[in-house]
C-alpha cells in the first residue's frame, strides 16, 4: 500500500511560426565598398519558445525545413556578399526554438560599390579659378569634372592640405579657402561616392595676390610746361 511521491512535467506547444525583418548594415544603408556586411535582425515569437536561429539565401531559396544546414544561431551576424558591384538582395527566414520556421522571408538589400570615383583637373575651364595662374580672390573656385558609375558623387574636399579636409555636399564648383599672404599656393581635391570610395587627389597652383600696383615717377609729355 506504499505510495510514491507524485511527480509532473509539463511542455510547452508552440504551434506558431516566428516573424521578423533586418537590415544589412547598421542604419541600413544604400550601399557598401566591402563584401563584409553586419545583419541586424528584428525578431518575433509572441508568447511561443524564442527565435533561436535564421537562415540566409542569397539566391530566395527557402530552406528545405527546419533542420536545413542554412540555419545559423541568430547571434550571428556577420554575412560576406559575394564578389561583384551591383546590388545585392538577402532573404531571411526565422526560426524558433520549438523549431517552427517563419512562412515568408525577411528582404533586404544593398548595392555593393568598390570602385573609386574619377576626377580631373586639367584642361580648358578647369582647375583652380578655371584654370587662372593668379587670383586676388581668398576663396577662388575649383573646378573640376568628376564621375561615378555606382553610387554616386557624395563629397568634394579641398584644402592646402594633403589629403584635404574640407568636405561639403558634391558640387563641380567647389571654392577653396587659401591661406593669407601673396604667393604660390597649392590647392588639392578630391571627390567621395556614396559607398566611401575616395578618389585620387590631384592638384592645382595659383598664385594669390592682393598687392595692388604702385605708380612712380608720373610724368606728363616728359616733363614738359
Amino acid at each position: 500500500g506504499n505510495e510514491s511521491a507524485v511527480t509532473a512535467d509539463g511542455i510547452t506547444l508552440d504551434t506558431a511560426a516566428p516573424t521578423g525583418t533586418f537590415v544589412i548594415n547598421p542604419g541600413n544603408p544604400a550601399f557598401t565598398n566591402t563584401v563584409n556586411t553586419t545583419l541586424v535582425f528584428s525578431a518575433a515569437d509572441g508568447s511561443g519558445s524564442g527565435v533561436t536561429h535564421r537562415c540566409v539565401s542569397l539566391t530566395g531559396t527557402p530552406p528545405t525545413g527546419p533542420m536545413d544546414a542554412c540555419f545559423q544561431p541568430i547571434a550571428f551576424t556577420s554575412f560576406p556578399l559575394p564578389l561583384g558591384d551591383g546590388l545585392k538582395t538577402l532573404s531571411v527566414w526565422f526560426r524558433d526554438a520549438a523549431n517552427n520556421v517563419s512562412a515568408t522571408p525577411a528582404t533586404d538589400g544593398i548595392t555593393l560599390d568598390t570602385l573609386a570615383p574619377t576626377i580631373v583637373v586639367v584642361g580648358a575651364g578647369l582647375g583652380l579659378a578655371g584654370g587662372a595662374s593668379s587670383t586676388n580672390s581668398l576663396t577662388p573656385v575649383f573646378n573640376h569634372t568628376a564621375n561615378d558609375a555606382t553610387s554616386g558623387l557624395a563629397q568634394v574636399c579641398t584644402g592646402e592640405l594633403n589629403p584635404p579636409t574640407n568636405c561639403v555636399p558634391y558640387t563641380a564648383t567647389p571654392s577653396v579657402s587659401l591661406t593669407a599672404g601673396d604667393g604660390g599656393k597649392t590647392v588639392f581635391i578630391r571627390v567621395i561616392d556614396g559607398a566611401g570610395n575616395i578618389s585620387a587627389t590631384p592638384s592645382d597652383v595659383i598664385t594669390f595676390d592682393q598687392t595692388p600696383p604702385t605708380v612712380s615717377n608720373l610724368s606728363i609729355n616728359g616733363g614738359a610746361t
